[in-house]
């Protein structure tokens, strides 16, 4: 989606990526107001410090305002039975995008389909962390200077580790790039028509053509 209603047209993805380099790297007498007077926000249904922090940390530096909400599913109309989707209906009024933290993989994706302003993804569950990759790729190239033909290990709980699936799926893009996938054996329940099951064989399935991808070159 595109945020026209900016001074300069600017892409959710490249809103994101300026709002993370703000945060990570810029101070605030050299950045451009390029958000002035514009408003972001933040709607997360899980306990967040940095994530949450750094962007309205970086809308502000760059001259935008921000409303804000934490702990959505316990102190907003969510507590009351309300869906995502009419949440997302209802704060698209108030705010030129929206960044969503919540508990569901492919929530994000449900926020997207029914906004009508970019949906910016801080992390949805098991799936995907996709801002967070951006800074972790940034911290690649600045500490090692490129961002092919490197070795990386990967290690903890891939099977949830959202941000995992999201660097791992960056990295891909780049050439020469060796992941390591280091994980302990984790014993999963499957039960027919299990939502859970299905979703964990899925992320496998992922991790699995990730390694595939790479060994082929």
């Amino acid at each position: 989606a595109t945020l026209s209603c900016w001074p300069a047209p600017l892409t959710a993805a490249a809103a994101a990526a300026t709002a993370a380099a703000a945060a990570a790297n810029c101070c605030t007498a050299c950045l451009v107001q390029v958000l002035d007077g514009r408003v972001m926000a933040t709607l997360f249904y899980e306990p967040s410090t940095r994530t949450r922090l750094s962007f309205e940390s970086a809308i502000t530096h760059l001259g935008g305002i921000v409303l804000s909400t934490e702990s959505a599913g316990e102190y907003s109309s969510a507590a009351k039975g309300e869906t995502l989707e009419d949440t997302i209906r209802t704060i698209e009024n108030y705010a030129d995008c929206i960044v969503l933290r919540h508990f569901q993989a492919g929530s994000a994706k449900r926020a997207a389909l029914v906004s009508s302003v970019p949906i910016i993804n801080a992390g949805d569950g098991p799936g995907q962390h996709p801002t967070q990759a951006l800074l972790d790729v940034y911290s690649i190239r600045k500490e090692i200077g490129r961002l092919d033909n490197f070795k990386i290990g990967l290690v903890g709980d891939l099977l949830n580790g959202r941000t995992v699936h999201s660097l791992a799926y960056v990295l891909s893009m780049f050439k020469g790039v060796k992941m390591y996938f280091v994980a302990p054996q984790v014993s999963v329940k499957c039960t027919v028509n299990s939502v859970a099951s299905t979703c964990c064989t899925a992320h496998w399935k992922v991790l699995l053509n990730f390694t595939e991808h790479i060994a082929a070159g």
